[in-house]
């Protein structure tokens, strides 16, 4: 084992993601490739990291319920120290309490805050004490308030999403969010079987079936990615089995294809795998670095049939008018089915931001429509479950596009296993649900 101290690498990685408000994932990746650790190191950095970030809300109301000093009062390394240390309290059985406790205060000590080690220690050993009574606190508060710091949803995400489902059912999703997701792979079918595939990977991994797709299996217990066996002989992409549903909707006589928001390519290398590498697909995105990905993806998996370009799909390309069978447009959404993979929205994502990226997904879709051929569909993406950015924005196209006709999905020839997610013509995902990400797709037809 490498001689690094897991918690105040945890705290490290938190300090930056506090700093710079950016998506942890970024930051812990960046560690990962340049510190020497094992698995056993990287598997309890990323509890830690990911469980202070998904149970922040939480974490913080039992620092107020256990400290005479107000959150935003508390210095910003006092206050990560304190819910590293509360996450170990509270989540993970198989540190003892003392030890939780002991490390947070070593952490101080390491940082040359020697004056705040009682007040460290003296909040950790309260909230020791006390959590079921601050535990019981939680639930006896009005509905939203309580699922706000049960789940660590902003309270204002809360009232507007209890505004599209029922309570039982936000609150169904939201617990499904917290569960640890394995990382979900697709089988390059014309690379491998997926039988063999998963024969080859039980030898040394973890693998559970897919829930929709035989081609989908969920991978565990391996260090890192890149070294996974055929991994790097393209003999599979990280995929969502939500996203996987796109390319299966795509008709079979479409040859002419754009993906105009690609990266990193799980949609389009799929469609790709489906057509036998025989189609003519244009794979696009807004910036070099995203497209480099895309091109990354399809060199690893050995595709041919797909060509990349840097591309705006807000902005109109004179040559791509009328010039396709079928426009993929997986749009920027809020996110917002995609908790248990990015916790970081559940704090980062606003009603503001949100309104902005509705406004963005009307233009793009402003924009594209313009692509389709007549006779030729568009397909409409989210990972998002808010039907703002879902129905809504489909009503608003149909009643501005006259020219173009929803496709009802429930009529379409589906595998039987998306068929129980086909609600109003559209495939809603979601995870209590479907095991998968929550996800939206429309399928959309020009008629003239």
């Amino acid at each position: 084992m490498t001689n690094i101290n897991e918690r105040h690498l945890a705290l490290k990685i938190l300090e930056e993601v506090d700093k710079k408000h950016i998506f942890v994932s970024q930051v812990i990746d960046d560690y990962f490739q340049h510190e020497d650790l094992t698995k056993q190191q990287r598997s309890f950095i990323s509890k830690l990291v990911y469980g202070v970030i998904e149970n922040q809300i939480l974490i913080n109301y039992y620092i107020h319920a256990s400290s005479s000093v107000k959150n935003n009062k508390i210095k910003p390394v006092i206050r990560i120290i304190l819910q590293l240390g509360i996450y170990q309290l509270l989540f993970l059985d198989k540190v003892p309490a003392h030890a939780a406790i002991n490390e947070a205060v070593k952490l101080v000590k390491k940082r040359k805050m020697f004056q705040l080690r009682g007040f460290v220690n003296g909040v950790l050993r309260n909230i020791e004490r006390n959590h079921e009574d601050i535990y019981a606190k939680i639930q006896a508060l009005p509905f939203e308030q309580r699922l706000s710091i049960t789940y660590s949803v902003k309270e204002e995400l809360i009232k507007y999403l209890l505004e599209m489902y029922e309570a039982g059912e936000l609150e169904a999703y939201l617990k499904s969010s917290l569960a640890v997701k394995d990382t979900c792979i697709r089988t390059n079918i014309l690379k491998q079987s997926p039988t063999a595939l998963k024969e080859r990977l039980s030898k040394k991994y973890t693998v559970r079936d897919g829930y929709l797709f035989d081609e989908a299996f969920y991978l565990s217990d391996y260090n890192r990615l890149e070294d996974v066996e055929g991994f790097r002989e393209g003999c599979f992409q990280v995929q969502d089995e939500s996203s996987m549903c796109v390319a299966r909707l795509v008709n079979q006589k479409a040859k002419s294809i754009i993906d105009v928001c690609s990266a990193p390519g799980g949609k389009v290398t799929h469609l790709a795998e489906l057509k036998e590498d025989q189609a003519s697909i244009i794979a696009c995105d807004v910036s070099q670095k995203k497209v480099q990905k895309i091109d990354d993806n399809c060199k690893r998996l050995a595709l041919h049939s797909i060509t990349t370009q840097v591309a705006d799909a807000s902005q109109y390309n004179e040559a791509w008018k009328d010039a396709f069978d079928c426009v993929l447009a997986d749009v920027p959404c809020s996110g917002l089915g995609i908790l248990r993979t990015k916790p970081d929205i559940k704090m980062n994502m606003s009603l503001e931001k949100i309104e902005s990226l509705i406004k963005i997904q009307k233009e793009i879709l402003d924009n594209v429509h313009q692509y389709v051929k007549i006779g030729g569909e568009l397909i409409y993406s989210t990972c998002t479950i808010n039907s703002n950015e879902n129905e809504k924005q489909m009503h608003w196209f149909l009643d501005r596009y006259p020219n173009f006709e929803k496709v009802d999905l429930s009529k379409e020839r589906l595998d039987e296993s998306i068929q129980p997610f086909v609600k109003d013509g559209y495939i809603r995902l979601l995870t209590h649900t479907s095991k998968t990400d929550g996800f939206f797709i429309a399928k959309l037809r020009r008629i003239k």
